[in-house]
């Protein structure tokens, strides 16, 4: 019970980062609906194993994005490390 507890705490703290990164101004449109499903998806009442799947999957996508801004790709490495770190716990 306690671990779940600590994976919720870990989600939102991963949520918060991604909603910086669509109110970040110079992240494009397409980029921030992107994102917004992503965290749809982290809020789905699914397994957190397959949210993350689900989530990395998404991103992976978002990231192949050729005119998006270096400091928004790296945030978005950051976000993908912080889901990977909860999925190896």
């Amino acid at each position: 019970m306690k671990g779940e507890i600590k994976m919720d705490d870990e989600m939102l703290e991963v949520v918060e980062v991604i909603s910086e990164i669509i109110k970040d101004d110079t992240t494009n449109k397409h980029i921030k609906e992107s994102l917004s499903k992503v965290i749809g998806i982290l809020k789905e009442q699914e397994n957190i194993s397959v949210k993350i799947h689900n989530a990395l999957q998404k991103l992976e996508d978002i990231t192949e994005n050729k005119s998006m801004e270096s400091f928004t790709r790296s945030a978005i490495f950051n976000v993908v490390s912080m889901l990977e770190s909860i999925n190896g716990n």
